[in-house]
């Protein structure tokens, strides 16, 4: 199945000799990847083979276009399947099935693993286009290189992270520590209850605002370091207050106890359990606590 190619909305598989109608229809994308540089071929292209909405996992293989080498088969070699397409004038002596477009399964021709690995690439295209992380690549019993993507965007549930961020005295914060805590939100977001979506914002709250506040922060609970971000109530408040900064996080850290059986036994009161809604607030205070300190991406 080194072959792929288009003819008239539909598309076969196959090698040079034959052809399948594939049904049904593949999600086929342009892709723009660093690691593939076309050689006299001028679209490359992406083969979905599964997609999981929830993990926002995408698994599939690359194909190269081919711009230069044949794109006919012989008529009685292609299989049109369920579609039984005719097509005047190829049933004749020495005719040819012409395909509109052809491309060839991508080898990864001196690309390491490690060169693949983490690479960000762009699918879609004419400015539709989402970013995806490459997060494993494995050869298959046919040959292909079969990829697996993880979307790199945080699909709207918090903001994208600035690609320059700043703590609150103006110095440089590294930035893959942040994203790795927001990566983690995001993917137990989707696919945990209630009760360690709670945690997990929680966790990632402490970590953007340690990292924000500086190295007076540096290992302390939440709950310490919110005491060090300003909130100076009243009508005048102060230039520095950062009070919805200091209440979004009190929020955050407030909902944790709520899950913990110990907790509430401790404190001998009847809280209130953790509830989904619940869950999605404490992500999207997250959210808040990068837009009011400047870490969103504008």
């Amino acid at each position: 199945m080194e072959k792929l190619a288009l003819r008239r909305g539909l598309f076969y598989e196959g090698d040079t000799q034959d052809l399948r109608a594939i049904h049904p229809t593949p999600v086929i994308s342009p892709i723009s990847c660093a690691f593939i540089t076309p050689v006299d071929r001028d679209d490359v292209v992406f083969r979905e083979d599964s997609f999981d909405p929830v993990t926002r996992i995408r698994r599939g293989r690359l194909y190269v276009r081919n711009g230069s080498g044949p794109n006919e088969w012989f008529p009685g070699r292609v299989d049109h399947g369920h579609y039984h397409p005719y097509f005047p004038g190829e049933t004749r002596p020495g005719s040819s099935w012409i395909a509109d477009l052809s491309y060839d399964a991508w080898q990864a021709n001196n690309v390491k693993p490690e060169d693949i690995n983490g690479q960000i690439v762009q699918v879609g295209a004419h400015g539709y286009v989402t970013p995806w992380c490459i997060v494993g690549a494995e050869r298959i019993a046919i040959g292909h290189i079969l990829l697996t993507f993880r979307a790199n965007s945080l699909l709207g549930v918090i903001p994208e992270l600035a690609s320059a961020i700043t703590d609150k005295s103006g110095n440089a914060v590294d930035l893959k520590p942040v994203q790795t805590a927001l990566d983690s939100l995001v993917d137990t977001f989707h696919r945990q209850q209630a009760t360690p979506t709670v945690d997990v914002a929680r966790e990632t709250a402490r970590v953007v605002l340690a990292a924000w506040v500086g190295e007076s922060a540096r290992g302390k609970d939440l709950g310490k370091v919110i005491r060090q971000i300003p909130c100076t109530e009243g009508a005048a408040p102060s230039p520095e207050s950062r009070c919805l900064t200091h209440w979004a996080a009190s929020i955050v850290n407030r909902l944790h106890p709520r899950g913990k059986s110990a907790e509430q036994e401790s404190q001998n009161v009847n809280l209130r359990p953790v509830i989904d809604e619940d869950a999605e607030v404490s992500v999207h205070l997250v959210g808040m606590l990068l837009r009011e300190i400047g870490w969103a991406q504008s």
